[in-house]
């Protein structure tokens, strides 16, 4: 009767074990296996312990969390390259197109000075998307120097170099600066206020007003742009630093944008360890807000 009993209870405690064993191993074979799934481009799997309350739980969290980033990550990887070669493909059609007319038909003055100037025009298009890309690149991979400047100074130097264009079309730009101190590269941050400034005077249609104001706030060297231009939906927010991504696709194409104005913004922000927050409303224009850390308060105003 002993015997029979350590019997049965060794077989309990053998089975007991084992299945606390396999309770315990499932998830790591789990993880195993979404692993490789992620290493062969697979991001849909998810795990199904993330609501346990224990270290397996926390650790399938994590793993879910990171499908998601990698997903997300493919995503843009996959809109960049289609966007990419949509802007590039355009654009060499058409020229290839009307050179193809020029070399191969009689046509009269007016019929080659058309297809001449869609020729130009599709060229300079096809120059600006490649500066642009070259901008991301080198914004991406270059060293770059922090030194302590005034953004006041930074912000000055735009407004004299754009206001005279923007007058152009009619539209007012003007700026109120306090002085303050932030470790910059001024060429790199002066990119980063003109591509909000074009961007902002892409999305106005006459007589606009473009406002740009400086000030220590918290420690921080604040920077806010506004613009009473057409403005966006809250839902386009969170996509407009996204390479190529563009609101209104045709009128930003044939303003000469090939929507990489903002992912450049936002590198260069990081550079500067730098906040940007865009508020906007459809019809009532857009707030831009950057953030900078400030090493030292100025006493007096631009």
């Amino acid at each position: 009767l002993f015997l029979m009993t350590s019997a049965i209870i060794l077989l309990l405690v053998f089975i007991v074990t084992s299945l606390t064993s396999m309770r315990q191993i499932q998830p790591i074979r789990e993880m195993v296996q979404a692993t490789r799934a992620y290493a062969a481009g697979n991001f849909d799997v998810r795990m199904q312990d993330a609501e346990r309350g224990d270290e397996i739980g926390e650790l399938a969290a994590g793993f879910n969390n990171m499908a998601d980033s990698l997903a997300e990550t493919e995503r843009q990887r996959r809109d960049f390259i289609a966007n990419i070669s949509h802007e590039l493909k355009t654009p060499m059609t058409s020229i290839i197109g009307y050179a193809d007319l020029l070399r191969s038909q009689n046509m009269s003055e007016d019929e080659t000075n058309e297809a001449a100037n869609y020729i130009f025009s599709e060229g300079k298009r096809l120059e600006s998307l490649s500066l642009k890309l070259l901008d991301l690149l080198v914004v991406k991979n270059q060293e770059t120097i922090l030194t302590p400047t005034d953004p006041a100074l930074a912000v000055r130097n735009v407004i004299n170099v754009m206001k005279p264009e923007l007058a152009k079309e009619h539209i007012t730009l003007k700026s109120s600066c306090r002085k303050g101190c932030c470790m910059m590269d001024i060429d790199l941050f002066q990119s980063l206020i003109i591509n909000i400034i074009d961007n902002a005077r892409k999305a106005i249609d006459d007589n606009g007003l473009i406002h740009v104001a400086g000030t220590v706030r918290d420690d921080n060297y604040v920077i806010i742009i506004k613009d009473n231009g057409r403005g966006m939906p809250p839902e386009e927010i969170t996509r407009i630093s996204e390479a190529f991504y563009r609101i209104d696709k045709s009128r930003s194409r044939a303003q000469g944008g090939a929507g990489l104005g903002l992912a450049i913004c936002s590198k260069i922000a990081e550079i500067h360890q730098a906040k940007i927050k865009y508020k906007s409303a459809v019809g009532r224009g857009t707030v831009v807000t950057i953030t900078l850390p400030n090493i030292k308060e100025a006493a007096h105003h631009e």
